[in-house]
């Protein structure tokens, strides 16, 4: 049986979600189709906007330079469309600044409260802490990830927690990484120190995974031990921060961070995670929340395969499931299919191709990548701050975050498109992955929106 929506998302992860969200709050009729998890569940739960410009070893001052940067630079970049006039170029940089505000105020607000709450702006850089004990600039962090004053360890004891048969973190190691990253001065701690917890109802102390651990963490009884135990490695050392890894709960992480600060009398907060993380899938469980809250349609499990385009409008969209195949009567559509974890992008020997409408895929410089080898991409060095040009290929758009052909013109009137799917930015070496997702998903989606309601052409 077909499904008529006033707004078809392809796309369950960041971007697509917040366009759901923005569509659903507009008043349309919502549906999002997820096919599996995408990079949004598998990241590190904190949201960069603009750390870097790409081949820079010195991070931005905070997320408002940067975008002032990229303004001025890359006036085809994601970020600096934001900024377009009514009438397409110049870059108005300060209107670029207030949309992603816009944007991010409005995040923080439908995830307040949730167990991913997020803290931070764009006029403070925050340095989580990672679990290799370095500090990584980032501008939103959750709740559980952040403490006031953490940024400024002068004359503290730190006290780094690790877990008996967690291999993601070694405890002794990020201690000392920690206090040898710090430069002698008022930001370095007085002192480090580290303890391993047992988890007792895994069995054998090995191969306990970061979801075990937060599992365990939900229930009463097992927050209850742990608490207990911790309390005598926080005793005999005096701690006045507790590190964790990212492990504090899916359902309780909050609640267990403020119930552990009452009882150690020291300030906790989780480490930054290595993808998959439990903090990855708890932003996305909220945000699959905030989407149903405001009476948008999440479909897991569900592909979109093909579709039907009459006189420039995409009529239909055929969605597939392990048991059935049926249409999707979309007034309008969003991509935000992702790149290459999503699916929404692939590449072989003969080349990129957008793998729902078949778009042209373009490079970071908006070049056709047709024919193109994958490998033609890729920097002789694995890990480099120019980062990989493979990371900025993707479709081209328009100032209304339409896909656009190799004629420059819109594909069709009603297709829009949002996150990583886009071309013109590499968000591996600037940083930008989940900011570019939020920034571009809330344009979309206003857009789709507009559109649905005869405001936009």
């Amino acid at each position: 049986m077909d499904i008529k929506a006033d707004l078809l998302v392809v796309g369950g992860g960041m971007a697509g979600l917040v366009a759901g969200m923005v569509g659903a709050e507009a008043g349309l009729k919502v549906v999002v189709l997820r096919k599996g998890q995408g990079a949004t569940a598998i990241s590190s739960g904190a949201v960069d906007i603009m750390s870097y410009l790409p081949g820079a070893n010195v991070p931005f001052a905070n997320a408002i330079e940067g975008l002032n940067a990229v303004s001025e630079i890359y006036p085809l970049h994601p970020y600096s469309v934001l900024g377009y006039s009514d009438g397409g170029l110049p870059v108005d940089p300060e209107r670029v600044v207030a949309r992603v505000s816009e944007a991010v105020d409005w995040i923080k607000g439908k995830l307040n409260g949730s167990p991913s709450a997020l803290v931070g702006d764009l006029g403070r850089t925050i340095q989580a802490v990672t679990l290799l004990g370095s500090s990584k600039p980032t501008s939103l962090v959750q709740g559980t990830m952040f403490v006031e004053g953490s940024d400024d360890w002068h004359d503290s004891i730190v006290l780094f927690v690790g877990f008996r048969g967690f291999p993601d973190c070694n405890s002794s190691i990020t201690a000392k990484n920690f206090l040898a990253s710090r430069l002698p001065g008022e930001n370095r701690p007085r002192r480090v120190a580290n303890c391993t917890l047992d988890v007792l109802p895994f069995g054998q102390p090995h191969n306990i995974y970061s979801f075990d651990i937060a599992r365990y963490m939900d229930r009463e009884e097992g927050f209850a031990e742990l608490a207990k135990t911790l309390k005598d490695h926080v005793r005999s050392t005096g701690a006045d921060f507790i590190a964790f890894p990212p492990v504090l709960g899916l359902r309780r992480a909050r609640a267990n961070k403020f119930e552990l600060e009452d009882k150690m009398g020291a300030k906790v907060f989780e480490l930054l995670a290595f993808p998959p993380s439990v903090p990855g899938l708890r932003l996305q469980n909220a945000l699959e929340s905030a989407l149903s809250t405001d009476g948008g349609r999440l479909l897991i499990g569900h592909e979109a395969v093909s579709f039907e385009k009459k006189e420039g409008h995409i009529d239909s969209v055929a969605v597939k499931t392990p048991q059935r195949t049926f249409n999707i009567i979309p007034a309008a559509v969003v991509l935000a299919s992702g790149k290459f974890i999503g699916g929404g992008i692939k590449g072989d020997e003969s080349g990129f191709v957008e793998t729902l409408v078949k778009l042209p895929v373009v490079d970071v410089e908006s070049y056709q990548t047709a024919g193109a080898r994958p490998q033609r991409y890729t920097n002789i060095l694995a890990l480099s701050p120019e980062g990989h040009s493979l990371f900025g290929v993707g479709v081209a758009f328009d100032s209304m975050f339409r896909p656009t052909g190799t004629d420059g013109q819109p594909v069709a009137d009603n297709v829009f498109a949002a996150g990583s799917i886009l071309s013109r930015y590499n968000y591996s070496a600037e940083k930008s992955g989940l900011g570019v997702a939020l920034a571009t998903g809330y344009a979309a989606g206003a857009n789709a929106a507009d559109y649905v309601k005869g405001a936009l052409p």
